[in-house]
């Protein structure tokens, strides 16, 4: 990509990162893609604000973009501040019903603020005339009084058919909807609308609105996780001048959706979709609109460089909510399930300050070795006890040097055991710190401040690799965290450290109970855990692929179709419904492979595992693509399938740890019900991915104990599967080209 930038690693030095990012971006034609992580930490200091602003006008000004670069709402932010190249008519449509008289104050912030902007105001008069009021009559002449057009709707009140009969009365060049309830603040506020809208990538804009207390109502709006086919605003109840998470409130940026209550959009934009659907007559009706804008490939803009005051729901504060979400979510099912693609998925979707996501998804890749021995190049181990318990550790400290011979081996002990310390050859070298008094039945010594200082700048600028205490009692513990190691080892008990990397539990000292190893014993195995750590070869299934049974000529000639192609074997049964993924999302995720990986699948399973298979197979679309095995192939046949695959995918069950045993890419999900770091699937390309709910691992029975009805099975969806899913793919594509 930099050589397509025409970038030179000399340019890349000498120019500063953020214009090279813009001359990537530029290159990208479009081709970018997010990754949810963090790729490159800063460092140093970076570039000025003024500097940035300089790069970001020089690149707009080789676009050919006529807006200027100014100052943002923060040091890192920017505007771009446009001009509406070709400025047109602008019709205001607004549904009224003269509710509590907000339109007075709306018509008149309008004619009283506006400025170098030509609009026309077309009211959809919505007063029922059956029992009209002399209220009612008086509001329809006012209408005809102070409106440019007036269009009669003798309806009950639907959104969407009033704005599309709005629109069909207007004569501008662009249509701004807008709630009666609505004061405008800004005199350029039609025309920084228009800026936008004019754009040709662009389908709508809209701006910040705030409460009547200045408050934000609307900065933006993101799709729920938790409640599909349902919207948050984003930022709601912020100080209107509060930047907010990243600045993101006062950022303009593309978003999938804005509140109806103030958009703007081209008349060719708003006729080529063919205006709002009269399906959502109250909720959802500017979703679906946005939904459908962004589907044709047009941006949805959101802008707080113009604000209004909004009197939300003011003026129909007593209708229902009329909304069929099963009719939403035939539409609109994929991309709710999918996530919003403009909210990180470590953001929670049901906070409107974008607060982090509590009980994120997590891919946990279990029983992986921390690294190769031949790394570990410095260790430190800790044994700051008194001479006898220094002599029983010895052992310990000749079987660390067996296993990382490689390694330098430091030992922190006590002054009064350095004689003793000196004695071992397998100690490269002595650190003396004295932690307790040298007589054991003093306890341990005042230490200050200044103490500690000086022991973590000796210990860090060592920069040891690994830190090993070798004491029981957890009272030595904190001197892990001090060595500066990335990797540390130690006991544990009821999970007093949980930052440990390696940990055995000690069963502290229990009265009149005998123990059942000698101290030397536990600290041996304390060694050998921290060996098998880095234990490379952590295959459960020797046998090889070539020793497999073979399939039988009748199996390979019933499925030859499946055979003949790159396929995914999936399982989708469990023992228990505990464990047990939907059979509509294995439905959807199958056609997701079928669809866009053009893989085959091979469902298999047990004959009692026939009335699952049938409900996945009844959830899937590409009935041409699913090869149904269930029962149909001989047991000691399954690890032949699952061999000549090239994805495994299960839910946490006998199956995933046979694909993954065999080495097979292996795809397991799992719910909470225990932990995946201790039963997931283990292999070189094996995960399991698992929502990291706040009450896992529950440990719990049945699934009707369960008090959120399963939500950690429930909330993964098939798009989170299959995005792991292409991952393995795309690094088997990889290694093939």
């Amino acid at each position: 990509m930099a050589e397509r930038a025409g970038l030179t690693p000399a340019d890349l030095a000498a120019t500063g990162d953020y214009a090279n990012v813009l001359r990537l971006t530029a290159a990208a034609s479009g081709a970018i893609r997010h990754v949810p992580g963090l790729m490159l930490g800063a460092a140093g200091k970076g570039e000025s604000p003024s500097a940035e602003r300089r790069a970001l006008q020089a690149h707009l000004r080789d676009r050919g973009d006529l807006a200027k670069v100014r100052p943002g709402a923060a040091p890192f932010l920017h505007r771009l501040e446009r001009r509406p190249a070709h400025p047109g008519k602008v019709s205001i449509i607004i549904p009224s019903i003269g509710a509590k008289d907000h339109i007075l104050r709306c018509l008149e912030s309008i004619h009283r603020k506006t400025r170098d902007a030509e609009f026309e105001i077309v009211v959809v008069d919505n007063i029922r005339r059956r029992r009209i009021t002399p209220e009612g009559r008086a509001w329809k002449k006012w209408f005809r009084d102070n409106a440019d057009v007036v269009v009669e709707v003798d309806e009950p009140f639907n959104w969407s058919r009033l704005n599309n009969l709005g629109a069909a009365a207007a004569s501008g060049d662009y249509l701004l909807f807008l709630n009666d309830d609505i004061e405008v603040l800004t005199p350029d506020w039609l025309t920084v609308l228009m800026a936008e809208a004019e754009r040709p990538e662009v389908g709508v804009v809209g701006p910040q609105l705030l409460y009547p207390d200045g408050k934000v109502q609307h900065a933006g709006m993101f799709l729920s996780r938790a409640m599909p086919g349902s919207a948050r605003h984003a930022f709601r109840f912020a100080e209107a001048d509060d930047p907010c998470y990243f600045g993101l409130a006062l950022s303009q940026r593309n978003l999938l959706c804005v509140t109806g209550a103030c958009m703007m959009v081209r008349r060719a934009v708003f006729d080529a979709v063919s205006g709002f659907d009269e399906a959502h007559s109250v909720v959802n009706n500017d979703i679906d609109f946005c939904l459908r804008l962004h589907r044709a490939g047009l941006s949805v803009i959101f802008t707080p460089h113009t604000r209004l005051t909004h009197y939300e729901l003011a003026s129909r504060a007593n209708l229902k909510d009329v909304f069929d979400r099963s009719g939403f979510l035939e539409t609109w099912g994929d991309i709710c399930l999918a996530g919003d693609p403009y909210l990180n998925p470590a953001i929670s979707s049901e906070a409107d300050d974008y607060a982090p996501e509590e009980e994120p998804l997590r891919e946990v890749y279990a029983g992986h070795p921390l690294g190769a021995r031949t790394e570990i190049r410095r260790i430190l181990a800790v044994k700051l006890d008194h001479i006898g318990d220094l002599v029983t550790a010895l052992p310990a400290f000749r079987r660390l040097k067996e296993l990382f011979p490689q390694a330098h081996l430091t030992a922190l002990v006590g002054r009064s055991a350095m004689g003793i310390a000196s004695m071992e050859t397998a100690i490269d070298e002595l650190i003396p710190f004295e932690f307790f008094d040298a007589r054991s039945g003093l306890g341990r010594k005042k230490l200050t401040k200044a103490d500690y200082a000086a022991l973590e700048a000796d210990l860090t600028a060592r920069r040891f690799d690994l830190a090993v205490d070798l004491r029981k009692q957890g009272d030595t513990r904190h001197i892990l965290q001090r060595s500066g190691a990335p990797l540390t080892a130690g006991f544990d008990h009821d999970r007093g450290f949980p930052w440990l990397d390696i940990a055995l539990e000690w069963e502290r000292d229990p009265l009149q109970s005998d123990k059942r190893n000698h101290v030397t014993t536990d600290l041996l195995t304390m060694v050998e855990a921290v060996g098998t750590a880095f234990t490379t070869d952590r295959r459960t299934i020797a046998t090889s692929a070539e020793r497999l049974p073979p399939l039988s000529d009748a199996l390979r000639s019933e499925f030859a179709g499946l055979f003949a192609h790159d396929y995914v074997v999936i399982h989708p049964a469990a023992g228990t419904p505990l464990r047990q993924w939907s059979p509509a999302f294995f439905g959807r995720l199958i056609d997701l492979l079928a669809d866009q990986d053009d893989m085959r699948i091979a469902l298999i399973g047990g004959p009692d595992e026939r009335e699952i298979a049938e409900r996945v197979l009844a959830a899937v679309k590409r009935q041409d693509r699913v090869f149904n095995l269930v029962g149909r192939s001989k047991l000691s046949e399954v690890p032949r399938i699952m061999a000549e695959s090239v994805l495994f995918v299960g839910n946490n069950s006998g199956p995933s740890h046979i694909a993954s045993g065999l080495g097979v890419p292996t795809v397991a999900v799992h719910s909470a019900l225990v932990s995946s770091e201790e039963w997931g699937p283990l292999g070189p390309s094996a995960v399991a991915l698992r929502r990291d709910m706040s009450c896992a691992p529950c440990y719990i029975a049945m699934a009707e104990q369960c008090h959120r009805a399963m939500a950690c099975l429930h909330s993964l969806s098939p798009f989170a599967v299959h995005n792991l899913c292409r991952r393995f793919l795309a690094l088997r594509t990889a290694g093939h080209g």
